[in-house]
């Protein structure tokens, strides 16, 4: 599989490996930010309701803007879009590190929230727009999420012993938030330094249809030329016959310009009305062959966007089942097993080494196997690794069933995203990433909503249980509604 990852990378386009390395950066800031947050709240005072209230307050907003953020892309650009929401994200951190209130927390919260939607709304469709086929989009998404998820474990790692080695003022993690906040400034700064500009393919394919056009006015003007010419020469040869032959004309005119009128006249008469008769055809013919045209054209735009529906139902089972588990994991780990801030960040740390492996393993078990029984494996998979995970058992057992769902939630999502995406033509994605960033939002706003009020219960079991349920569900609507037409449309643009 190494083999296989090193060629993967080796033939990605120059875009696309600026893009996964300046990911980087990004991963080190959000494992940073993703471990200290709910720590820095609690030790702020803050219950466990009030957490899960800020959590679905982000993904609902993430979820109100998604739309109106996809018609901005269309005017600012995507790359400009990703800029701008990791700049957004740098405010927001610095923002959650100095201030205390529930304002100022609910403000950070809510800047974090458009910045993520800026980032979500744009950075697959950019990282696409860089790939030259539908396999590189595939294995664009699996790196990119791989080296997204491998420093995430590194930050979450570094988070764990940041409050020691720089205790901020008003919480030992407060200074931490302005590390991630550089992280994520940095990552901002190189993008907008070294991504191409999206308008590149335009303007090659611009260079192209000037290049054809002034081929085309070449070889016009030849034939211009050419004919000009005919005709010139034909004009002198007229005039010289003319001038010699002009007794036998004036001769033979009396008898010859009769017939040749009524010949002319006929064979004009004739000429308009089969113009005429022509026209007339075609006129009655554009009507229906305009309406049938339009009809069809508006049967296929349903037919999309019920597509695009199924796609994105499909993905609030992504967002719900997120939403329950994975914001509280610290929280879990915290209350359940009474661990360590440093042995939580080890562990968080180890589980996004296995969302890397995930990420990795991901394409590799598509090639081989195939989307449709990936998909159908991944899935119960999921729900066995979930439903496992409610029951009482000693720390260490636990730990080796969240490592294992982490590579497994990872490789599930991955495919989830990078097939719907896939199969999404061109001038839709825009439409469809916001979408689906609506779908997951209220999804996850939903569960981690419930999920705060299940915590401050005491009650650690009921999110594994009601994840398993969430992700049966998943695949029951992918089996039922999504699976046959997703196989149609990839193998339809495939050929």
């Amino acid at each position: 599989m190494w083999t296989y990852t090193i060629n993967l990378v080796r033939d990605l386009s120059p875009g696309v490996k600026r893009f996964i390395a300046t990911e980087s950066l990004f991963g080190i800031g959000a494992g940073i930010f993703g471990l200290i947050l709910n720590l820095h709240l609690l030790d702020l005072g803050f219950s466990k309701a009030f957490i899960g209230q800020i959590t679905s307050l982000g993904a609902l907003t993430v979820g109100l803007t998604s739309l109106p953020a996809g018609l901005i892309v269309k005017r600012v650009g995507r790359k400009k879009m990703l800029v701008i929401g990791m700049l957004l994200a740098f405010v927001s951190l610095v923002l959650f590190g100095a201030g205390t209130g529930a304002a100022a927390v609910i403000a950070a919260q809510l800047i974090w929230s458009l910045g993520m939607t800026a980032v979500v709304n744009s950075e697959i469709q950019l990282i696409f727009q860089y790939c030259r086929s539908k396999k590189e989009e595939t294995s664009a998404y699996s790196l990119l999420f791989a080296v997204f998820t491998f420093f995430t474990g590194v930050g979450t790692w570094v988070a764990g012993y940041l409050p020691d080695w720089m205790p901020g003022h008003s919480t030992v993690y407060q200074y931490a938030f302005f590390a991630a906040g550089g992280c994520l400034a940095l990552a901002g700064i190189l993008r907008g330094a070294l991504l191409p500009s999206t308008n590149a393919r335009a303007e090659i394919a611009a260079g192209a249809a000037d290049s054809d056009a002034e081929n085309s006015a070449g070889g016009a003007a030849g034939i211009a030329a050419e004919a000009a010419t005919g005709r010139a020469e034909q004009a002198a040869a007229e005039a010289a016959a003319g001038r010699a032959g002009k007794a036998a004309t004036e001769a033979a005119t009396g008898r010859a310009g009769k017939a040749a009128t009524e010949a002319a006249t006929g064979r004009a008469g004739k000429a308009a009305t089969e113009a005429a008769t022509g026209r007339a055809e075609q006129a009655a013919a554009s009507g229906p062959a305009a309406s049938a045209e339009a009809a069809a054209k508006a049967k296929k735009g349903q037919a999309s966007y019920r597509f695009l529906l199924l796609l994105a139902m499909l993905i609030f089972t992504s967002g719900f089942t997120f939403g329950l588990l994975n914001p509280f994991l610290n929280v879990i780990l915290k209350f359940r097993f009474g661990m360590e801030d440093g042995l939580i960040s080890g562990l968080l740390a180890l589980s996004g080494f296995f969302f890397f492996i995930g990420s990795l393993a991901m394409p590799y078990c598509v090639e081989r196997f195939g989307s449709r029984r990936t998909f159908v494996g991944l899935f119960l998979f999921n729900a066995i690794i979930a439903a496992a995970m409610a029951a009482s058992m000693p720390a260490a057992l636990f730990a080796g069933l969240l490592l294992a769902r982490g590579a497994g939630f990872t490789m599930l999502n991955n495919l989830m995203d990078s097939e719907c995406m896939s199969a999404v033509d061109e001038d839709e994605r825009n439409l469809f990433a916001g979408m689906r960033t609506v779908s997951r939002s209220v999804g996850n706003t939903i569960a981690s909503y419930w999920a705060g009020y299940i915590l401050a219960g005491d009650h650690y079991a009921w999110p594994f249980l009601l994840t398993a349920a969430a992700v049966l569900a998943g695949y029951a609507i992918y089996a039922r509604f999504v699976q046959g037409r997703l196989d149609r449309r990839l193998s339809g643009q495939a050929g």
